[in-house]
């Protein structure tokens, strides 16, 4: 690689300095702040920065796009953009200079809805199984090393909603506990099944949980035979609790590692702020002792909190009210984000819930998570108090009666500019995207999906709905913020921007074509919109002087590759708040 790094210096001192004061003196004018180095030199380096990337391609995503060459970083923020020239003449003695040899820079992406809680060393990755038989072998061989009666569960490598998929499985069916049975008879074993509503256990597992065919299933979230109605070992949904409140606790330290592992993860794949969904008060204790004792760049967590808005009404109210801080508490690495609803539940299980009825399912719409008097209450309170609201809404008549809470809530508390997100929203008729719009909503979605998921879309919605999922299209041309989060279907984010463009499912099909976007589309709501989603757009989402130092290089220039390899573009050097936290660039392992 010619030259990718390099140490310079200015041929004149005096000008250096004087241009550093200039630039200094500039953020000091626009209300944007810096810290002076504590151990300034008697040769003046205590104005220079730290680290100056030049000869690149930077899309800064400001206002007006603009396009720079170079970015200087002192501390943890960016303290000039403009020209190589310009900013190579800030150098000090103890400035590193990368050379990016016309790469292109972005911000670092903010992912607004992902599930970063990590997963164990130890749990079994069944992403790639491609038939029952991969499964049970896993299983098997498990088994064979795992001391008889402990628990042998199955996730994906990067969240704990990830697993097996049966679509991509040859017999194209569930994975049922008599299918696990032969190969576990002295374990208990949960399998996580793909986007995380649905999961399967064997007899081993249902027995210390007492699930029967007598057990209660109001919302028929327990799949049974039909032949004779016992239950095949996999729970839908709400009822997944019947199966993960069994699993054992987690150490503090067990969590702690798992969140560092995803964090990392994370940062390889250009995304330097992301938005936790649906954390516990046990997974927030490990954030907090994750980020006060780790020296090395994180990524910076949004955290949001899980409303059990299906117990009663009293106990949910309970649970808002005995907050003593709301969204926004925190600080630049980890702070409180907002409260994570769930409406209904995913597509996958069949449990997205919709106006029309399922293809092939006449009198089938969907599962509701939460009661209509219960939603209600809980939005106009922690609207009331403050707090913004993360909707999980899949389906049209889900995203419906969030807006109805919404409209009634804003009504009473005459309240404003709380952000509250609705996310996924596969389905909207124009008319609710226009109440989006008036009521101040950010919609918070997952291209990614039709790419991951698309193939369950087919099988499960009529044409008539699938002529405008995920619409991504509709929601800016009706003035609504669209943020983007990958929600871990992959964890890459080059997925997300290839699917908003393309529209191609996993099998090659295209859905909703009309609903694309351009690629300048996708990598705004990807960096500034998701900032402004989180409340994050006065220091991050843009490549500006004053904002936070979070910045990555791709190996190609995304807006010049063909828009079927736009997936295939990587992340080749990750800066964290003024540090290198990934390097696939410099060939080597790069410090702070």
């Amino acid at each position: 690689m010619r030259n990718s790094f390099l140490i310079l210096r200015p041929a004149r001192k005096f000008v250096r300095d004087v241009l550093t004061f200039i630039v200094l003196v500039s953020l000091t004018l626009t209300g944007m702040s810096f810290e002076l180095r504590t151990d300034a030199s008697a040769d003046g380096d205590d104005l220079s920065p730290d680290l100056i990337l030049t000869n690149g391609r930077v899309l800064t995503i400001d206002s007006r796009n603009t396009i720079a060459e170079a970015v200087a970083v002192r501390g943890d923020r960016i303290i000039s953009v403009g020209t190589s020239a310009e900013l190579r003449v800030l150098a000090g003695k103890k400035t590193r200079i990368i050379d990016l040899g016309g790469r292109m820079m972005l911000p670092g992406f903010v992912d607004a809805h992902s599930h970063t809680d990590g997963v164990s060393p130890d749990s079994l990755d069944l992403t790639e199984a491609r038939s029952i038989a991969d499964i049970t072998e896993a299983v098997r061989k498990k088994a064979a090393t795992t001391p008889p009666g402990q628990w042998i569960v199955g996730a994906g490598p990067f969240m704990f909603w990830q697993g097996w998929d049966e679509r991509r499985l040859r017999e194209r069916r569930l994975v049922t506990r008599w299918d696990l049975d032969p190969v576990s008879p002295n374990h208990p074993v949960l399998l996580i099944k793909d986007a995380g509503h649905a999961l399967v256990l064997n007899s081993y597992a249902m027995k210390l949980g007492n699930i029967t065919k007598d057990i209660p299933d109001p919302r028929k979230e327990i799949v049974k035979d039909p032949a004779s109605a016992e239950p095949t070992g996999v729970l839908l949904e709400a009822s997944m609790s019947l199966g993960i409140n069994l699993l054992p606790e987690a150490s503090l330290e067990d969590r702690v590692k798992a969140e560092h592992n995803a964090s990392n993860q994370l940062l390889g794949f250009g995304i330097t702020t992301v938005a936790a969904m649906s954390v516990s008060p046990p997974e927030i204790a490990a954030f907090q002792s994750l980020y006060a004792n780790t020296k090395e760049p994180l990524v910076s967590t949004i955290l949001c909190p899980y409303v059990p808005a299906t117990r009663p009404l009293q106990d949910v109210l309970r649970f808002v009210n005995s907050w003593q801080v709301i969204t926004g508490f925190g600080d630049q690495r980890l702070k409180l984000g907002s409260l994570k609803i769930f409406l209904d539940g995913g597509i996958t299980g069949r449990a997205a819930w919709f106006k029309k009825p399922y293809k092939n399912r006449p009198n089938f719409y969907g599962i509701p998570q939460v009661e209509r008097e219960t939603l209600f209450a809980v939005v106009r309170q922690a609207d009331k108090i403050g707090w913004q609201i993360h909707f999980h809404a899949c389906g049209d008549a889900a995203a419906e009666l969030a807006l109805q809470a919404l409209e009634a809530a804003q009504k009473e508390n005459h309240t404003q500019g709380r952000r509250h997100i609705l996310t996924h929203l596969y389905i909207l008729s124009p008319d609710m995207i226009a109440r989006m719009n008036r009521l101040g909503v950010v919609a918070v979605l997952q291209p990614n999906f039709v790419y991951s998921l698309g193939e369950h879309m087919r099988e499960a919605l009529t044409d008539d709905q699938l002529s405008d999922i995920v619409p991504v299209r509709s929601l800016l041309r009706g003035n609504v913020p669209v943020a983007l989060g990958i929600d871990g279907l992959p964890e890459n984010p080059m997925y997300a921007i290839y699917a908003a463009v393309v529209r191609r499912t996993n099998a090659g099909n295209v859905l909703a074509a009309n609903e694309s976007v351009s690629v300048m589309d996708a990598v705004r709501a990807y960096t500034n919109t998701s900032a402004y989603a989180l409340f994050e757009e006065q220091r991050r989402g843009s490549i500006e002087r004053g904002k936070i130092a979070d910045l990555i290089v791709l190996d190609q220039d995304i807006f010049k590759v063909p828009h079927e390899t736009i997936k295939d573009v990587k992340v080749v050097l990750t800066v964290k708040e003024g540090q290198i936290a990934v390097d696939r660039f410099l060939g080597k392992k790069s410090g702070s």
